[in-house]
């Protein structure tokens, strides 16, 4: 994975989307760099559980 548009996904929290079309190579600027994503609102199910999904789209 080098360029932009080549790893698009959805991020789901808890089922709910948190990010829609998330291209990480543009949001970072390129590959083998770090980012950071705050979500507000976030809090464990029933069972103390944070469950992230990942949906490619690309």
């Amino acid at each position: 994975m080098k360029n932009k548009g080549e790893k698009v996904f959805d991020v789901l929290i808890n089922g709910k989307k948190a990010l829609a079309g998330f291209d990480i190579l543009q949001e970072a600027g390129g590959p083998d760099k770090a980012i950071e994503k705050t979500f507000q609102d976030v809090a464990p199910d029933a069972q103390g559980q944070i469950t992230l999904r990942f949906i490619s789209s690309v």
